[in-house]
């Protein structure tokens, strides 16, 4: 829940900016190891009646990770058009 959200991110969202991606690993990662080092997982959430119900960490790490990609790349400046064109599908008149 680290890397996908920003790996995903650099792939198809194209206002997605380097300081959202760095925010995404930075918080995903964070919560993985807050969630598992503090056994969050079998303190918080557990329902009584439900039994051992518990949230899997993938759960809170990629809604987080997520959250950061999007929020952090609305407020920073989108990348230049000059840094999207290297990526973009060069068009050519060869026939196959």
């Amino acid at each position: 829940a680290a890397i996908t959200p920003a790996l995903m991110g650099a792939f198809f969202f194209k206002r997605g900016t380097t300081a959202g991606g760095l925010a995404s690993i930075a918080s995903g990662m964070g919560m993985t190891l807050i969630w598992e080092i503090w056994n969050l997982k079998e303190h918080i959430f557990t329902l009584p009646l439900a039994g051992e119900t518990t949230i899997p960490t993938i759960y809170p790490s990629l809604f987080l990770s997520l959250a950061a990609l999007f929020i952090i790349s609305y407020l920073t400046n989108p990348p230049s058009e000059e840094k999207l064109a290297r990526f973009k599908k060069k068009k050519t008149n060869s026939s196959y």
